[in-house]
C-alpha cells in the first residue's frame, strides 16, 4: 500500500485500524489525565490549615489584617500653622496660682503706695473719722484747732485730722517724714491742703540740721527766718507743690507745708511761720 508523504498525518481513521487497542483510548499512559489525582484528595502537602500556593502575600510580607483609619472618634487636627498647645499639669496650675497671686499683691501694694507714698495723688482722702472734708466738719487735730486755721489761712471750712505717720506726697512730707504727731489739713472744697508736724527729742538740733541738708539736696531749700531758735523756708518742687517751714524750739521741731498760697513761695512760707506759732 502506498506510504503518504513524510510530514502529512495519514488519512483515515487514528489510529489505524490495525493499531487499535485498549491503550488507543483513554488517559495517557503514566497515570497523567483524567480523573482523581494520583495521591487521592485531601489535604495538601505540608499538613492541614496550609492555603494552596498563589494564594495569601508573598512570602517575606508581615502577616496580619490591613492597616485602615483607626476606628472611634478622633479630636480635631489643629488649623494649618497652628501648633498645639501642651495640657497644663497640676505643676503648671500651681504656677499658674502663684503667678496671679503675685500680680494681685503687687497691684495692691502699689495702690496703697499711691495712696499715702511719696506717689500720691493730689485729691484729699476722706475724714478718718468718718465725716466729710468738703462739709467742713469741726478740726480732729490735736496740734491746732480749727480757729487757729481760720485766722492764718483764712475761713475755708478747712477740717484737720490727726493721721500719725501717714506719708502722702501731696501734703508735702518732704520733711519730718513719718513721725507719729502730724495733721493733714483741707479746704472745703479739697484744693488747698496743708501738713502740720511735730517732733520732740533731744536730738532736735541734730535732726534741724539733717532736715536741712535733705532740702538743700532735694532742691526745695528756701532762705532762712526769724523764728524760734532757727528756721527756714521750704519751696515747691517736682515732688510737691506746697512751701513751707521748718522751725526748731529747744528740743522741738515743727513743720508746716502748705499750698493756701499757690505758687507764691515767699507767701506760703509766711502762712506756714504764722501757723507754727499757733501749734500746741
Amino acid at each position: 500500500m502506498t506510504q503518504p508523504p513524510a510530514g502529512q498525518p495519514p488519512r483515515g481513521p487514528h489510529p489505524p485500524r490495525g493499531h487499535r487497542g485498549p491503550a488507543a483510548f483513554g488517559p495517557p499512559q503514566g497515570g497523567h489525565g483524567y480523573g482523581p489525582p494520583q495521591r487521592g484528595f485531601g489535604p495538601p502537602p505540608g499538613g492541614p490549615g496550609t492555603p494552596p500556593r498563589g494564594f495569601g502575600p508573598p512570602p517575606g510580607l508581615p502577616q496580619g489584617p490591613p492597616q485602615g483609619p483607626p476606628l472611634g472618634p478622633q479630636p480635631p487636627a489643629p488649623p494649618q500653622g497652628e501648633r498645639l498647645q501642651p495640657k497644663k499639669g497640676p505643676r503648671g496650675k500651681a504656677i499658674a496660682i502663684v503667678v496671679a497671686m503675685l500680680v494681685v499683691l503687687g497691684l495692691g501694694g502699689f495702690a496703697a503706695w499711691k495712696l499715702v507714698g511719696p506717689g500720691a495723688g493730689d485729691s484729699a482722702p476722706a475724714a478718718a473719722d468718718g465725716g466729710d472734708a468738703a462739709a467742713g466738719v469741726p478740726s480732729s487735730c490735736s496740734l491746732v484747732s480749727g480757729e487757729d486755721l481760720n485766722a492764718v489761712l483764712g475761713d475755708g471750712g478747712w477740717t484737720a485730722l490727726d493721721t500719725g505717720a501717714a506719708v502722702g506726697r501731696v501734703y508735702d512730707s518732704r520733711l519730718l517724714a513719718g513721725v507719729p504727731k502730724s495733721c493733714w489739713v483741707t479746704d472745703s472744697l479739697n484744693e488747698k491742703l496743708s501738713r502740720v508736724a511735730r517732733y520732740d527729742g533731744g536730738d532736735a538740733a541734730a535732726r534741724f540740721a539733717e532736715e536741712k541738708r535733705k532740702a538743700q539736696s532735694g532742691a526745695f531749700l528756701g532762705k532762712d527766718v526769724s523764728a524760734g531758735d532757727e528756721a527756714f523756708c521750704t519751696t515747691p518742687d517736682e515732688s510737691s507743690s506746697a512751701a513751707g517751714a521748718l522751725v526748731r524750739r529747744g528740743g522741738t521741731l515743727i513743720y508746716v507745708g502748705t499750698t493756701a498760697a499757690g505758687a507764691d513761695a515767699d507767701a506760703g512760707c509766711a502762712l506756714a511761720v504764722q501757723l507754727v506759732e499757733k501749734v500746741r
